[in-house]
């Protein structure tokens, strides 16, 4: 595998839409690409690095994405952010 998907929130978003989001990623990774999940409450998605309750900004949401990356084992890692509905 050359690929690992980041995922990244401040949970923010209401429980329901981001469950939406979260189980739309489980479903289409059909390739079975190891998942590194960064979030600020823990959520059941691939391996969860929880970074606490820092709030919601750019700059939060670029540092979560950092961490993501740096955990990463692979060169090329696929962004995936907590908003945004992902089609197979």
């Amino acid at each position: 595998m050359d690929k690992t998907i980041i995922y990244y929130s401040s949970n923010r978003e209401k429980p329901e839409f981001e469950d939406k989001v979260i189980g739309l990623i489980k479903q289409n990774n059909s390739g079975g690409l190891p998942i590194i999940s960064v979030t600020q409450k823990p959520v059941d998605l691939g391996r969860n690095i929880c970074v606490g309750d820092v709030g919601s900004s750019y700059l939060n949401a670029f540092r979560q994405l950092l961490i993501g990356v740096q955990e990463a084992e692979t060169p090329i890692v696929i962004c995936a952010e907590s908003d945004v509905l992902y089609p197979s």
